[in-house]
């Protein structure tokens, strides 16, 4: 230490302290610091540096080693090429990345920067010092960026990002692809989408993206072919206004969406809205009219007629045809505001929703109602037969606060009277018809419980020939006692036949009458020759086992087939032709005999009753009485009888009530006679009685007659 010009201590430093200082300072850094002389070797490595390369050891790492030991044999020739410039270059610095040795890798290798100075001249230094900075973690990120930057092309994903002006800062692939030269002719600040997507951008999006840190949402937008597309966005806008957007394209899914509600609520047949939709909309549609004081809606309940016989004549193919014509032109004739729905089957309904209409809604229901009907007056094509279609059309008007599903029950209550009314007509919804249908369910359920309770009963009508008057069979005949009072069956077969109690009733009639007839054969003897007749329904006619259900009957009961009449009405005959036809051949084939009941009510002929194979014709009553005062009904029934006798039939006539019907009937030739005159129905006692003391033509009937 000494003094200079007394004003304070001075510190002078020799080389080695100097060195000593330095290697110390050097030593706290934390990059790698080594000094190379001019052929390369170590001369100096800084604590960092020492355990870097020495693994902790440092007589691993010390002076006097290559430095091109510490370098990749892969960066070398690129190193030693950078170096020799800089050898040239006294004070010059270069900067290079390469790949040095550390005892910490797995592979022993690390990426670094290295920064290099040459202070060969220096007289302390007297070498290259270069430092060392580690770039693993630079390198890292940067593969990770490559990574990411290629699953951000790759991704089907639309992904931009914007600055606060608009202007694009990078798009990936399938937003290009998307955009395509939008991307590119779009003005710097202006965002490149179209007019209208871009008004929403910027209106709609960007103003809640920027109050709530993002948006998300679907928009519809245009691709460069100018087919719109719908997109699900993603609008995030950062601090500084930048606005990153992603967008998924789900058209498809939005398609197949709507698709699927679409199926949901719509006929697959003739595309016309179903009950889902008609539920939705008329419940609807009883809303909006229930504040007014005078409701504008009506409901229609359109029921096709006779379309059974379509399908089974000419097959479910033109059926489905029939169908599908039948909703065109009835889609054609309505008005515009009102809906047009198939429930299903043969059966539609149309909601007339008139809210701004004066007329009254009865002449508005009236109107459409006949335009439906006009609009089948032109017969519809199927496979080059010309078709005549009807229809049967229920109304109900809205009325104080009745549901959307009263207003359906009222008009299918009006098409059922329609239909039972002769078809091919209007009803209107009247309280009696609530009033019967309540009373039919009633009667149904009663129905449940007589059948359970052995209230139902067979009677007995007795057959007579002609002209011997002898008894020749009974035809058994459904009755219910009730209390002690027989019910007629008017009132309730009808509603037995509108449910499966017909079916129960029906087995219970054919086997009680098989077993009856069995025991008046062993009673009467001389009665062997007695047959019995069993009407059968339109629904026990169609169930596909009927032919097993008369086999075990009689197999049950022992009696021989031929002793059995299964009695048809004309009108269950021509309601399923095919189901009909294989019934009646599988039970001609067990040798029992047919009868077709109510000749001449229906739409058959004679031909179609030899294709049926029916051996009997029962006229109906209705021509019988007609005989008294009536000479074309007397006509009818020579003809039937003539025409039968032809084709190897006999003839019974019903409805017998007068000695004069049943002398006329007699002279006329018809083969045997039931009726009133005859004998009423009856329970089997009373017809055992009647086997005993047989007919007395002069009307008076041995027995209680069944009221």
């Amino acid at each position: 230490m000494n003094h200079d010009d007394g004003t304070g201590p001075t510190f002078t430093l020799t080389g080695s302290d100097l060195r000593i200082a330095s290697s110390q300072l050097l030593d706290t850094l934390p990059d790698a610091i080594v000094v190379v002389g001019p052929d390369l070797n170590v001369t100096y490595l800084n604590l960092t540096a020492r355990k870097v390369f020495g693994g902790g050891d440092e007589n691993r790492a010390q002076a006097g080693i290559s430095g091109l030991d510490l370098i990749h044999p892969e960066d070398r020739a690129h190193v030693l090429e950078r170096l020799a410039q800089l050898l040239d270059q006294p004070g010059g610095h270069m900067t290079a990345d390469f790949r040095v040795a550390h005892h910490d890798e797995p592979d022993g290798w690390k990426p670094v920067e290295a920064n290099c100075t040459n202070l060969l001249n220096d007289p302390v230094i007297q070498g290259l010092v270069v430092s060392f900075r580690d770039r693993k973690l630079e390198h890292v990120m940067a593969t990770s960026a490559q990574r990411l930057g290629r699953a951000l092309e790759r991704t089907s994903d639309l992904l931009l990002l914007h600055d606060r002006q608009g202007t694009l800062l990078f798009a990936n692939a399938a937003a290009r692809s998307f955009l395509g030269t939008v991307l590119t002719s779009a003005p710097n600040g202006g965002w490149p989408y179209s007019e209208r997507t871009t008004e929403f951008m910027t209106s709609v999006i960007l103003p809640s993206a920027k109050s709530n840190g993002s948006w998300d949402g679907e928009v519809t937008t245009a691709d460069t072919s100018g087919v719109e597309h719908v997109l699900s966005l993603v609008v995030s806008v950062d601090s500084d206004g930048t606005c990153v957007i992603t967008g998924r394209d789900v058209t498809a899914q939005r398609r197949y969406e709507s698709d699927l509600t679409f199926r949901a609520t719509h006929d697959a047949l003739t595309g016309l809205p179903n009950r889902a939709a008609l539920v939705e909309f008329l419940e609807k549609s009883v809303t909006d009219n229930a504040s007014g004081a005078n409701p504008r809606l009506a409901v229609l309940f359109v029921d096709l007629d006779r379309f059974k016989l379509i399908n089974d004549s000419l097959g479910h193919h033109y059926g489905d045809q029939m169908l599908t014509s039948v909703a065109e032109r009835f889609q054609a004739v309505i008005r515009q505001p009102d809906m047009l729905v198939r429930l299903g089957g043969d059966e539609f309904v149309v909601i007339v929703n008139d809210a701004t209409g004066t007329a009254p809604m009865k002449e508005v229901g009236a109107e459409i109602a006949a335009r439906l009907h006009s609009s089948l007056h032109e017969p519809i094509m199927l496979g080059g037969t010309p078709v005549f279609g009807s229809v049967s059309i229920g109304i109900a008007i809205q009325d104080g606060q009745l549901s959307g599903n009263d207003l359906l029950r009222r008009s299918d209550l009006a098409m059922f009277r329609a239909k039972t009314s002769g078809r091919s007509r209007t009803e209107w919804f009247v309280e009696t018809m609530a009033t019967e249908a309540e009373r039919g369910f009633a009667v149904e359920s009663q129905l449940h419980r007589a059948l359970d309770a052995n209230e139902i009963f067979v009677a007995y009508q007795p057959v007579i020939e002609l002209p011997s008057t002898g008894v020749i069979g009974f035809e058994a005949l459904v009755r219910w006692r009730r209390d002690g009072e027989v019910i007629e069956p008017a009132l309730f077969l009808a509603i037995a036949q509108e449910s499966e109690l017909i079916m129960r009733i029906d087995s219970f009639v054919l086997n009680e009458a098989c077993q009856q007839l069995m025991r008046w054969s062993a009673e009467f003897p001389h009665h062997q020759h007695l047959h019995i007749a069993v009407n059968l329904s339109a629904r026990q006619l169609a169930r596909g086992d009927l032919v097993d259900v008369v086999a075990n009957a009689l197999a049950q009961s022992g009696l021989a087939a031929e002793r059995l009449v299964l009695e048809i009405t004309e009108g269950n005959l021509m309601t399923d032709l095919r189901a009909t036809i294989a019934a009646l051949e599988g039970i001609r084939a067990l040798g029992v005999q047919l009868a077709i009941d109510d000749f001449g009510t229906g739409y058959s002929s004679l031909s179609y009753l030899q294709r049926f194979g029916a051996h009997t014709v029962k006229i109906d009553r209705t021509f019988i009485e007609g005989t008294d005062v009536n000479e074309p009904d007397t006509r009818i029934v020579e003809a039937i009888i003539g025409l039968a006798n032809t084709f190897g039939m006999t003839t019974v006539a019903e409805g017998v009530e007068t000695l004069e019907q049943f002398e006329r009937v007699k002279a006329l030739g018809c083969g045997a006679a039931q009726g009133y005159l005859l004998g009423r129905p009856m329970p089997a006692d009373e017809a055992s009685s009647v086997l005993v003391k047989g007919i007395d033509l002069s009307g008076v009937l041995h027995g209680s007659a069944i009221h």
